[in-house]
């Protein structure tokens, strides 16, 4: 099966690599690039069947004015900015790229977890100020801590590995396992 048209939102040809491009050309007739804020959008969408975006919304207007949609491809992990139900309601695929960013998602779940129980910032300010007193800063660690994941899909399972790496003593819940220890 070939898309007749794709329409490609949220980002520029050159942000990925030729080969990927090839591949898009090798499954459809035609594709158009359009801004994501484009006036054109909707009016590129009545005779769209395929549309890959990337971290953009995909509105209800936007499904509605697509009577030949067939699918919905996020270039992201999450897919929450589209409408699924609708798309649903009319026989739209929606699928996302899983494992995309699964490192640089778990990564930052530690930053902020890091950011908030060392009080990074505060403790920035006051260094700024030429304050160095440690005075009024807890010490709280991850060693040993009880680390609760819900959800236990790529991102997750990274999480996991990387909390029992500070020696937390990781469980989780997944909607597949139950509750139980990693």
């Amino acid at each position: 099966m070939k898309f007749q048209k794709v329409l490609i939102t949220g980002f520029e040809k050159s942000e990925l690599l030729p080969e990927f491009w090839k591949r898009v050309d090798a499954i459809c007739e035609k594709r158009i690039w359009l801004p994501k804020e484009s006036p054109e959008i909707k009016t590129e969408l009545k005779d769209t069947d395929c549309l890959l975006v990337k971290f953009n919304p995909v509105p209800k207007d936007w499904i509605e004015a697509s009577p030949n949609l067939k699918y919905i491809g996020v270039l992201a992990t999450g897919y929450g900015k589209v409408d699924v139900d609708d798309a649903s309601s009319k026989g739209v695929a929606v699928c996302n790229v899983p494992g995309y960013a699964v490192e640089a998602v778990a990564e930052f779940v530690f930053a902020v977890i890091l950011d908030h129980i060392r009080e990074i910032d505060r403790g920035k300010k006051q260094a700024r100020e030429g304050n160095y007193s440690e005075a009024g800063f807890s010490a709280t660690e991850i060693k040993n801590k009880v680390f609760g994941i819900l959800g236990l899909g790529r991102i997750g399972s990274r999480v996991a590995e990387i909390a029992l790496g500070f020696g937390a003593d990781v469980r989780y819940w997944n909607i597949d396992r139950g509750g139980a220890r990693a």
